[in-house]
């Protein structure tokens, strides 16, 4: 999109006397908005993706309504086909702002370059305000290339916006909470691997996970901030939503508790992760029975073994580790926290 032309250029490492804008690659776009959401639950600012018109947009939906439901302010931006071809079915045309209308605060369609300035200025304002939601930003490309002087001052009145209400999602809880359960229910691998971890991570250590372990946490790992899909439950959100965390407080340690199928939607961030110097520590819980049972346990279990995850993991320049016993866990999670590259721990065990 020409929009990269001016980002390459506004880089930190290009734009030195001021703050400038990081850009970091993602390999999907529901990373993306994920890697987004992380951001803007551990900064409290708005955290933005950027993704190209047609597939790269519609890739962002359930990253947008996961975000939307646990009221996280992410700002999209979305490309478009030029304005005179919208609704004549053009190559790569989708009807964004239509397709996000359930799944955001409120979206923009600039129709001019001269209006861009105060679409972005109102879309954080509005994605920020409570209650704190998405906003899409949707750009033609006939108005990315077109030229114009810009007003690009930041000193307007807010009273110039006025956002359309909308019925709230449930809020994103920072806190673990400690879950009520039954001392006779039977605990599977996960969680008594969830029982080991509390006594390893640190007091302030950050912590994603997907929806099913947050849910079915039996024990309390204390105040540990926790980002969770709480309302849209969205497998593979913990991971690129570790690398949002991370950005937004690099001095922080943070860690991912995945359960295999939720690491494998997005195992790709890998990648990112390497080539931005994002290092987390991935604990991949792999327990077949601990979140399915009968016939749909059976499915699953096909999922246990393809790909091996510790060569998936040094496929992609990172570290990977197998871990059967408590010992080898402990020591696992004590060198992640630490280590200047992200880290996959494999749990295969029963502790």
């Amino acid at each position: 999109m020409p929009i990269y032309d001016v980002l390459y250029d506004e880089r930190p490492e290009s734009r030195p006397d001021v703050d400038g804008i990081r850009h970091v690659l993602v390999r999907h776009e529901q990373s993306a908005v994920h890697m987004a959401d992380g951001y803007a639950r551990t900064s409290g600012r708005a955290g933005v993706c950027l993704a190209t018109s047609g597939p790269g947009a519609t890739n962002l939906i359930t990253g947008l309504a996961t975000a939307y439901h646990d009221s996280s302010p992410v700002v999209a931006i979305t490309g478009q086909v030029p304005s005179y071809m919208v609704g004549s079915d053009a190559f790569q045309e989708a009807d964004i702002i239509g397709m996000t209308t359930s799944v955001t605060k409120y979206a923009f369609q600039p129709l001019r370059a001269k209006e861009i300035p105060s679409a972005v200025r109102a879309a954080f304002q509005i994605a920020t305000s409570p209650p704190s939601q998405p906003v899409v930003i949707e750009i033609p490309r006939n108005v990315q290339q077109e030229e114009d002087d810009l007003d690009l001052s930041t000193d307007h009145e807010s009273s110039e916006i006025r956002p359309i209400p909308k019925v709230l999602g449930k809020g994103a809880s920072t806190e673990l909470a400690h879950t009520v359960s039954d001392e006779n229910e039977p605990r599977s691998a996960s969680l008594r691997a969830l029982e080991a971890l509390a006594g390893l991570l640190p007091a302030d250590v950050i912590v994603t996970a997907d929806a099913q372990l947050a849910y079915n946490s039996k024990e309390d790992l204390g105040h540990r901030t926790l980002i969770s899909s709480n309302h849209f439950a969205t497998s593979g959100f913990g991971f690129p939503a570790a690398l949002g965390a991370k950005i937004a407080r690099p001095e922080a340690h943070v860690i991912t508790i995945e359960d295999r199928m939720g690491f494998l939607m997005t195992e790709n961030s890998l990648a990112t992760s390497l080539e931005e110097r994002i290092p987390i520590a991935v604990i991949v819980l792999n327990d077949p029975q601990g979140l399915s049972s009968g016939r749909w346990s059976s499915t699953m279990n096909r999922l246990n073994s393809i790909p091996d995850l510790v060569k998936l993991a040094e496929s992609y320049g990172v570290q990977g580790i197998r871990v059967k016993t408590f010992s080898e866990l402990e020591s696992a999670v004590k060198e992640s926290i630490q280590s200047p590259v992200t880290k996959v721990i494999d749990v295969s065990m029963n502790l």
